[in-house]
C-alpha cells in the first residue's frame, strides 16, 4: 500500500501538468528567474537591421514643398529669349557631349561671382524677376530664381530648395553615374608660323584637371604653357613659363592626365611641317560634392548666394546639411 500511494501521486501530477502546462511553465520560470517575454524581445531587437544613415540615402531629407513656394516658382522663367541668350553666352566655352554639366558649372559661378548679395529691406517681401536681380542684385531667393531660370534653358531640371531662413537651387538631370565630367573638342585659338614650323594653340581657360588626347599624321610636340602671354613670349623667343611634366615631345599619338595648379593653361602644338592635330580634353576631376538622387534623377545643390572664393559647386552651408529641405519643381 505504501508503494502504491507515491505512484498514484506522481500519476495525478503528470495528468495535471498535461492538462495545465502553462501553470507548470510559469512555476519553473519563476523558480529559475527567467522572463520568457523579455527574452523574446531581446532576441527580436538583436535581429532588427540598423537604420540607414544620410550617407546611405542622401535624399531622405528632401520633401515635396506645399503652397509656400508658389510665389517663388512663379518668378522662374523657363521660356525667355533673354535668359537663353545669357545662358549660352556665359557657357559658350562648353563643347561636346557633356556640355550640359559644363554649363551648369559655368552658370553657377557666373551668378555667384557677378550678382551681388543685397539683403531684403524691411517690410513686405519683394520677390524679384530674374531681370531685376541681374540689374541690381538680390537676396538668396532672388539669386536662386535667377540661377534656376538660366539652368532651365540648358537642359537641366532645377528645383528651388527652401530651408529655415534660406533658399538655394537643386539642379537635376545630370548624366553618368560617378560624377560630373566635362568633355571638350576645342577649336584652335590661333595658328601661326615660326621659321619652318607650324603652331596650333588651344586655350584651356578655366579647366585645371584634364585628360588630353592628341594625334596627327606626323611627329609633333605639345608644350603646356602657363598662360596666353607665354605664347607671345615664345613667338619673340623670350623665356616663357611651362609645365614640363605635362609637355610631350616627338609623338604621333598620346594620352596624358594633367593637374594644372592654376587656370588659363595654353597647349601649344608644333611640328616640322603642317599637321592636323586633334585634341580631346576631358575633365578627370574627382568631385567631392554630394550627389543627391531625387525622382530618379542625379542632382547637385547650388547655393550661388553663398559667396567666397572657397565656396564651390555642390557646397551647402553646414547648418543646412541635415535640415528638412522642401523642394519645389520649377519647370
Amino acid at each position: 500500500m505504501k508503494k502504491i500511494i507515491p505512484v498514484l501521486i506522481f500519476g495525478i501530477v503528470v495528468v495535471y501538468v498535461a492538462v495545465h502546462p502553462d501553470l507548470y511553465i510559469k512555476y519553473i520560470v519563476k523558480l529559475l528567474g527567467v522572463d520568457p517575454a523579455q527574452n523574446t524581445q531581446t532576441q527580436t531587437a538583436e535581429r532588427k537591421p540598423e537604420p540607414k544613415t544620410r550617407m546611405d540615402n542622401p535624399a531622405e531629407n528632401l520633401f515635396e514643398g506645399g503652397a509656400e513656394g508658389g510665389k517663388y516658382v512663379a518668378r522662374v522663367e523657363n521660356n525667355s529669349p533673354d535668359m537663353l541668350r545669357l545662358a549660352l553666352r556665359e557657357s559658350r566655352e562648353c563643347k561636346g557631349d557633356d556640355r550640359t554639366e559644363c554649363r551648369m558649372e559655368q552658370l553657377f559661378y557666373y551668378v555667384q561671382n557677378n550678382i551681388p548679395y543685397v539683403p531684403e529691406p524691411d517690410g513686405p517681401e519683394n520677390v524679384q524677376t530674374p531681370e531685376q536681380t541681374l540689374a541690381k542684385g538680390g537676396d538668396c531667393e532672388d539669386q536662386s530664381i535667377l540661377l534656376a531660370s538660366l539652368l532651365s534653358h540648358v537642359s537641366l531640371k532645377p528645383y528651388l530648395v527652401i530651408v529655415p531662413g534660406h533658399m538655394y537651387v537643386m539642379a537635376c538631370g545630370l548624366g553618368g553615374s560617378s560624377g560630373v565630367s566635362d568633355r571638350y573638342n576645342p577649336a584652335p585659338t590661333q595658328y601661326f608660323d615660326l621659321t619652318d614650323k607650324k603652331y596650333y594653340a588651344v586655350n584651356l581657360k578655366s579647366i585645371k584637371d584634364i585628360r588630353i588626347t592628341a594625334s596627327s599624321g606626323g611627329i609633333f610636340d605639345m608644350i603646356a604653357m602657363r598662360g596666353a602671354n607665354d605664347i607671345d613670349r615664345f613667338k619673340n623667343r623670350l623665356t616663357y613659363d611651362s609645365y614640363p611634366e605635362c609637355s610631350v615631345f616627338r609623338k604621333a599619338y598620346f594620352t596624358i592626365d594633367c593637374k594644372f595648379p592654376s587656370e588659363g593653361t595654353v597647349l601649344l602644338f608644333k611640328a616640322n611641317s603642317p599637321v592636323s592635330v586633334r585634341a580631346d580634353i576631358s575633365s578627370i576631376k574627382e568631385n567631392s560634392y554630394k550627389i543627391y538622387h531625387y525622382n530618379g534623377m542625379r542632382c547637385v545643390m547650388l547655393d550661388a548666394s553663398y559667396k567666397g572664393n572657397a565656396v564651390t559647386m555642390g557646397m551647402e552651408m553646414p547648418k543646412y546639411l541635415d535640415s528638412k529641405k522642401k523642394v519645389y519643381q520649377t519647370w
